[in-house]
């Protein structure tokens, strides 16, 4: 409910090399339907299908953060729009029972690749 609750959902990460991260809090903005801005790294890049599902500014840049932030005020209906599709997209793709499933099948595959090598 408290996500839900928000205009907008930030995720302002720099860009440090070889730093990984776990996107978890991003797929629970898209989850509650909230409409994001955030860096344009790698896995945010990805998960946000390049800009489709949010808003990507340049990482650690805070005046192109800004823009981001007013360019979804600006255009509430649009940022609403992308947030509800990316919020649909969450659901259908990215579950725990999704996750879980995959990752039961490949360790599942690589048992039997065991057994048979």
């Amino acid at each position: 409910g408290f996500l839900a609750a928000l205009d907008v959902a930030l995720l302002p990460y720099p860009a440090l090399a070889g730093f990984s991260f776990s996107p978890l809090k991003l797929y629970e903005y898209l989850a509650a339907g909230v409409p994001i801005v955030a860096s344009d790294l790698g896995q945010i890049r990805t998960a946000l299908e390049g800009g489709r599902w949010g808003a990507l500014v340049r990482p650690g840049d805070p005046s192109a953060l800004a823009q981001g932030i007013r360019g979804v005020l600006a255009d509430r209906i649009r940022a609403e729009e992308i947030a509800a599709a990316g919020r649909r997209v969450a659901l259908q793709e990215h579950t725990w029972d999704q996750r879980a499933r995959a990752l039961t099948g490949l360790l599942e595959g690589r048992r039997v690749r065991a057994l048979a090598g």
